[in-house]
């Protein structure tokens, strides 16, 4: 295992795990939000860390507004970005559509998943509707305000689903549907390498995590196995078979780190899966008792307290 840590939360207070699973060290004694599983973000340098109010129900809809609170990691500071839950533009009006929807007002809009793109500064943001489909819009990570169109309604960034990025390799899923493929892109050649899901294979294409080298692609294919792409061969191997989410890159590169979630009572682990000698561990015994912020930690400089 690395030497570095987990960002987790766990009662509403954000701590520092270490690798081991054995010690805990306080980040934040109490976020102002409480983070939700996949509705959270961390910029690469780690320097801060993007959460957002799930609400009672867990889940977040966006006819009753959204709430976003950054957390400073070496402070510990904090700040919401929406104080009354209205998503608006750089100029206060209220954003009330989305661009290019069949349906009008933010009714039955859901929030998937947030994710912070460092080159852009903006955190952007895959929502689902039952009518409309799939939408990626953005917020300006510094001001919290919507990147609209002319029209004035929520600009539309693409259709990506899943995606991850480093060191020029782009790894994406379009879209939430069965018969997509994941798209590796590098970004130095606009060269594009299509993986489709394996024949026989049960399942969809979801989460991805590019290696920092970006030599190896992990992708989950949800509920049934975990996949590992190598860009330079253009080949995939199956490394896991079951119920897997959160994939990530050990520094190294050697290894992914995926939530191995749990069957027939069994608890979730946090688990490293070596893709040649197809060799899994436990990293950390149990995760059911709290969110794995962030999945794995870089040479993050931050200040904890007792």
């Amino acid at each position: 295992m690395d030497s570095s840590g987990y960002l987790i939360q766990r009662g509403g207070r954000l701590l520092l795990l270490s690798s081991d699973g054995k010690r805990l060290q306080r980040l934040v004694s109490q976020t102002l939000l409480t983070p939700m599983p996949g509705l959270w973000a961390a910029t690469g340098i780690g320097d801060r860390v993007f959460i957002v109010d799930g609400g009672a129900d867990s889940s977040v809809y966006l006819t009753g507004g959204i709430r976003v609170c950054i957390v400073d990691v070496a402070s510990g500071r904090q700040r919401i970005l929406f104080p009354d839950a209205v998503i608006r533009d750089h100029l206060g009006r209220p954003v009330d559509a989305i661009e290019g929807a069949s349906t009008t007002g933010m009714s039955d809009w859901q929030l998937i998943s947030l994710r912070f793109l460092p080159g852009e500064r903006v955190l952007h943001v895959t929502m689902s509707h039952p009518i409309s489909g799939t939408a990626v819009c953005a917020i300006d990570a510094r001001t919290g305000a919507a990147v609209v169109a002319e029209s004035g309604t929520w600009r539309r960034m693409g259709s990506v689903m899943f995606t991850d990025e480093h060191a020029g390799v782009v790894a994406s899923v379009e879209r939430d549907a069965i018969d997509v493929p994941l798209v590796v892109t590098m970004t130095s050649s606009s060269a594009r390498l299509v993986v489709g899901v394996p024949v026989g294979a049960v399942g969809k294409f979801s989460e991805v995590a590019v290696s920092l080298d970006g030599k190896f692609v992990a992708v989950v294919l949800a509920g049934s196995a975990v996949y590992v792409i190598d860009v330079a061969r253009r080949s995939s191997r199956k490394v896991a078979t079951g119920s897997y989410t959160s994939p990530a890159w050990s520094q190294s590169g050697k290894t992914v780190l995926v939530i191995k979630h749990g069957v027939s009572g069994q608890k979730s682990a946090l688990v490293e899966i070596n893709p040649v000698t197809l060799l899994e561990k436990i990293a950390i015994q149990n995760v059911d008792d709290y969110n794995v912020v962030s999945r794995k930690l870089p040479d993050w400089k931050i200040k904890t307290t007792p």
